[in-house]
């Protein structure tokens, strides 16, 4: 595990005066969504990060508590801040419930987020997604359909969901719009996997990421951005619904 630090060789951008800790955790995001940044990497100090930026300490760190929020990072006192391993295991549902609870309000917000966006990609790549990308993503619906009997692998259902809707996003043409939710997307992987873990329940996000196909192919774009939407609400409001009782209540059902 790398543990020096990466200040001296990574492209830090100075920030503006808005919501300067907002700008900092969007940075690092995409550092680790492109792979600048790896599981277990040291990030640089405050007192670096904060020299870099051009920016507050403070600011500094309610950014890596944000990240630390979403599970990209992981904070161990006196050592430091790291990048934490995509792969977060689960031993029992308790600790998957207790994680998804500390991560709540974040995971909702950036689900709020992503419906907004991926709505507007999957509209727009319903006006001239060719047939090649409609079996690219038929091909990652019957992969996961394959895994979703068992849910033996989570992490591997859970990089499928990614590649679903990132393969949408590129579908889009719109270079921003994908730059976003290719960033954003990978902050969603542990929570997604804690969901799944919690509640083992795949079918409804077969069922929605089927239509959202259909609605694709159909090359509606009204029809494909309503069936995106749908499916990331329900998402969200899945997330809402987990509580202190959700392990009790997977395990009488």
């Amino acid at each position: 595990m790398t543990t020096t630090s990466k200040s001296s060789s990574l492209e830090l951008r100075r920030v503006g005066a808005v919501r300067v800790s907002d700008q900092v955790a969007q940075q690092i995001r995409a550092l680790i969504a492109e792979n600048v940044l790896h599981p277990g990497d040291k990030l640089p100090s405050e007192m670096e990060l904060s020299e870099a930026f051009e920016i507050s300490r403070a600011s500094v760190r309610e950014a890596l508590r944000m990240l630390e929020s979403e599970g990209l990072v992981e904070v161990r006192s006196g050592a430091g801040a790291f990048v934490a391993s995509p792969q977060f295991l689960f031993s029992t549902r308790h600790e998957a419930v207790e994680w998804l609870l500390k991560r709540q309000d974040s995971t909702i917000q950036l689900l709020q987020v992503r419906r907004a966006i991926e709505g507007l990609a999957a509209s727009l790549a319903a006006e001239g997604i060719s047939d090649e990308t409609i079996d690219q993503l038929r091909d990652t619906l019957s992969q996961q359909r394959e895994l979703a009997e068992s849910l033996s692998n989570l992490d591997r259902l859970v990089e499928l969901d990614v590649r679903f809707h990132e393969i949408i996003a590129r579908a889009s043409g719109n270079a921003i719009a994908q730059d976003i939710i290719c960033s954003i997307i990978p902050s969603f992987f542990n929570s997604n996997r804690a969901v799944l873990y919690v509640t083992g329940n795949m079918s409804k996000t077969l069922e929605e990421h089927q239509r959202i196909v259909d609605a694709l192919a159909s090359h509606d774009p009204r029809m494909a951005e309503g069936a995106v939407r749908a499916h990331i609400i329900r998402v969200s409001d899945e997330v809402k619904g987990i509580s202190p009782d959700s392990e009790s209540a997977q395990a009488k059902a």
